[in-house]
Formats: C-alpha cells, structure tokens, sequence
C-alpha cells in the first residue's frame, strides 16, 4: 500500500476496509516529519482541513531527559507556523515516551484512539538514516488496526 501512495503524483488519502464510512474530518494528526522539504504535507493538510473545517494537532512523541533534533524542531516550527499563516485552528502536542520499546505507531494509534482523530497526515517517503525502519512504520500507520484514514503526501 506504501508504494502505491508514493507513485501518485497528489497526495491520497488510505483508508481500510474497515474505516468509518462517514468520516467527519474535525481532527487531523500531524506528527511532526524529518524531511528536508515538508511543503508537500504541510500544502495537503491545509487543504483538507481548510475544506472540511478541521483542527490539526501537530504531534510528536518526545521521551523524558532528550531533546529533538534541529530538523525535527525546525519542521515543527514551521509546519506551527505555517497553519497559523494559513488560519488553520491547531495545536502543539508533545507526547511524553513512557515505554520506549512501544515504538512511534503503537503509541500514535493509541493517541488517535484516545483522542477521536478522524485522519493521520504523513510524508509518504521515508526520511533520514533508518529508512527501513522508517518504512515499516509507515506501513504499519496505514493499516492500523482503527482504520484511521492516512493522508500521504509526496
């Protein structure tokens, strides 16, 4: 599924046999992405939520004592600012790692299950040193157990 929604040239939207079939779109998670060039994500998550009146919450998981990297904190400010420029209603959540073994997935879809997020927004290509990893991940966030819709931009 992961490499479907990287050979089409706009962002999709993935959702499983089992997603709601009336999805109201009110909150949009964003988690906070490494990648050099996060314009993509940042142009597709304005447009829907400017479409269907969403709330995005822009999320990332950070464990007690360490700090982010300076691309991660670079993206969050800027994916911050630029819902703020766009008039986009959001919000910063920092998740604190508990269980560090859980891994990224396990502990969003948990938000999202805690939290009634209607969509998941990502960068559909892996960034950084652990691609592979990176990877499954983001296949494992497609098919999530809730059937949350992933918004995938390229």
């Amino acid at each position: 599924m992961l490499k479907l929604a990287r050979t089409v040239a706009v962002p999709s939207l993935v959702v499983q046999v089992y997603s709601p079939r009336v999805v109201r779109m009110d909150r949009i998670l964003m988690p906070v992405a490494g990648h050099d060039d996060i314009s993509p994500l940042l142009h597709a998550v304005t447009t829907l939520a400017r479409t269907c009146g969403s709330h995005v919450e822009v999320y990332q998981q950070l464990a007690e004592g360490q700090s982010t990297s300076n691309q991660l904190l670079r993206n969050k400010v800027r994916m911050l600012e630029h819902l703020a420029h766009a008039g986009i209603s959001h919000s910063e959540v920092n998740e604190p790692v508990e269980k560090f073994y859980e891994g990224f997935v396990v502990r969003t879809v948990r938000y999202a299950r805690n939290n009634a997020v209607d969509c998941i927004a990502i960068m559909a290509q892996a960034s950084g040193e652990h691609k592979k990893i990176a990877d499954g991940e983001k296949q494992q966030l497609l098919t999530n157990e809730l059937g949350v819709p992933v918004l995938c931009a390229i």
